[in-house]
């Protein structure tokens, strides 16, 4: 992502490149959003998320019963 090791594959330079560009414009304008697929704010209800791939996404619903079965085991270890 930093372009500190050199990427194993012509795809994932251009993930990292992609990548570079969302932490760049988050760190210079706090909107990690330009020219690219857009990054959604966080939302429980729509539940969205980006998907760094070959192609850029945006994902809703991922993983979400793994993240609601982890939730409430968090909640009955620290509550």
């Amino acid at each position: 992502m930093f372009g500190s090791v050199a990427p194993p594959a012509e795809a994932d330079r251009q993930i990292g490149l992609a990548m570079q560009g969302y932490w760049t414009r988050l760190a210079a304008n706090g909107d990690p959003n330009g020219e690219d697929v857009a990054w959604p704010g966080y939302d429980d209800a729509s539940d969205q998320r980006i998907n760094f791939d070959t192609e850029i996404t945006v994902l809703s619903g991922f993983r979400r019963t793994e993240c609601e079965f982890w939730s409430s085991v968090y909640d009955q270890q620290f509550e």
